[in-house]
């Protein structure tokens, strides 16, 4: 019997795709959030004519690991230093710029198969799952009151688990202090005055199953060939003088939002949507508060920087 409450997750870039970057709990620890593994195969179903109609029995054939978990959303605690999970956006086809003792930034990128991928270890009480090739996507949470977190979602290279010890992993120093969503100077179409309780980003990456008859699994490995990132906002509800949401809606126009999270340095983050569309204006209810559910469709501005994250 295991418990679900022990478990580790390491992440490490790796130096050449599919090759085990074997992470270590002193170096690659995250602390992580309800981590869910999932093995897909593509069972192979086989029903040759016979003597009978029963049922006869089916084939495994390709397979691969499918794993999700969150994490809290901080810097490293020290200006132009990526903390740990940098490594993960690396992995969502996200290009890390870092300036010494100024930022760290990150950018989504086209890259397809040259972009970055990590080794994903996932020990469940004591069964350990080696998770190679991996690449993935990631949605943002930002509720108000609440530690800005991440949910991410990775693809990666089926090795046979084994029996591994649990150990006590060495965490980031600055874990247990991670920014809230507060005082968060939100803007959107450069107004400040929006009343919003939660704000949503999903990356939106489009993962690709290479498949390959010499691959032990019969999969090579996995690629980003698409991204169609989106938001969501929730705003009371405001004269039209303020702001025409809806004549925006009409035309399709295109405006910017963005947030800062955070006040320590090495731990604030500035996240910017250039180009927002409005999808659409639905009308909704927060504590018998008029509230608009709005989603937003990410459009790059100049190219691949549809999604702007920066650490200072």
């Amino acid at each position: 019997m295991g418990l679900r409450r022990r478990a580790l997750i390491l992440a490490k870039e790796e130096s050449t795709y599919g090759t085990d970057a074997v992470p270590t709990v002193a170096a690659n620890s995250l602390l992580a959030f309800n981590p869910t593994l999932n093995p897909v195969g593509a069972k192979v179903t086989r029903n040759p004519v016979r003597d009978t109609i029963s049922g006869s029995p089916g084939l495994m054939g390709s397979r691969y690991y499918e794993l999700a978990f969150e994490t809290e959303f901080y810097g490293s605690g020290t200006a132009g230093t990526a903390a740990r999970y940098g490594d993960l956006l690396e992995a969502c086809s996200m290009t890390e710029t870092i300036s010494g003792g100024v930022s760290v930034t990150y950018k989504p990128n086209s890259l397809g198969t040259g972009a970055k991928s990590v080794t994903l270890y996932a020990n469940f009480d004591g069964r350990l799952h080696r998770l190679t090739g991996c690449i993935g996507t990631f949605e943002m949470i930002l509720q108000a009151g609440q530690p800005a977190r991440i949910r991410w979602t990775f693809r990666g290279i089926y090795n046979a688990p084994t029996d591994t010890a649990l150990a006590a992993p060495t965490l980031e120093a600055n874990i247990n202090a991670p920014p809230k969503v507060l005082g968060s100077a939100f803007t959107f179409n450069s107004i400040a005055t929006l009343v919003v309780q939660q704000l949503s980003i999903n990356l939106g990456n489009m993962m690709a199953n290479r498949e390959d008859v010499n691959a032990t699994h019969g999969y090579k490995g996995f690629a980003v060939t698409g991204r169609q990132a989106t938001a969501t906002i929730n705003p009371e509800t405001f004269a039209v003088g303020t702001y025409d949401l809806f004549t925006d809606w009409l035309n399709a126009t295109l405006r910017q939002l963005s947030v800062v999270v955070g006040a320590a340095a090495g731990s604030i983050m500035t996240i910017t949507l250039p180009k927002c569309e409005v999808d659409d204006v639905r009308q909704g209810d927060r504590d018998g508060i008029e509230t608009w559910e709005i989603p937003l469709s990410l459009a790059y501005n100049t190219g691949d920087d549809e999604v702007q994250i920066v650490f200072t």
